[in-house]
């Protein structure tokens, strides 16, 4: 599981939006405390959820603005366990 594109909005001088787009299978992005100190670690911010999507089928897509400039981080958060999630495999935006 990855993120696609693998970017980083540098912008500082205009505001932008993410748009996380889920595809087959079960998905959940939350945003981060705030640093890749603890990229696993929830901020209680933006949280998709969990979403369950069907074989064959483009699930929903949840929008978050960036706008006030500062770094913002996101993981996946759906894994059977800490040490197989993807979040622990390196899935953070």
């Amino acid at each position: 599981r990855s993120y696609t594109p693998q970017t980083t909005i540098a912008d500082v001088n205009t505001a932008n939006t993410v748009v996380f787009t889920f595809l087959e299978g079960i998905h959940r992005v939350v945003q981060t405390d705030g640093s890749l100190n603890g990229p696993c670690s929830a901020s209680g911010g933006f949280d998709t959820g969990v979403q369950t999507v069907a074989a064959g089928s483009n699930g929903p897509n949840f929008t978050f603005d960036v706008d006030n400039n500062t770094a913002t981080y996101y993981f996946a958060d759906i894994g059977a366990s800490d040490a197989y999630s993807p979040c622990y495999l390196g899935a953070v935006l």
